[in-house]
């Protein structure tokens, strides 16, 4: 059960990488204007951060549920029973992300320049 929550959590976040990469690319008009206003680093980070966010947070809880109902159809069909949902999942994927957000906010990367 770790293993397929350990990889889930890789997938999310290759997947939310993917999101920055697009969302940065995609709004590069408006960095640049927010940059020429006088915005800072710290204003476009926010920005994006806040985007990033929300996407992780409905997609964990669309997963959960989605996770949730794919368990319950192979239960059913498979071994003829419901099975109980595990909540201990859920501070595994928690305690993933709050690792990679520390992990972000330390490192020496600039991510604007």
């Amino acid at each position: 059960m770790i293993l397929i929550t350990a990889l889930g959590s890789i997938g999310s976040a290759l997947g939310i990488s993917n999101l920055v990469t697009a969302t940065v690319m995609e709004k590069s008009q408006e960095i640049g204007l927010i940059k020429a206003i006088g915005g800072s680093n710290l204003r476009i980070m926010l920005l994006i951060l806040t985007e990033i966010i929300i996407t992780g947070i409905i997609g964990g809880i669309a997963g959960y549920f989605i996770g949730l109902g794919f368990t319950q159809i192979i239960g059913i069909t498979v071994f003829g029973s419901y099975i109980e949902p595990a909540i201990m999942v859920i501070p595994i994927d928690v305690a993933f992300g709050n690792r990679s957000f520390t992990n972000w906010k330390y490192s020496s990367y600039s991510l604007f320049i």
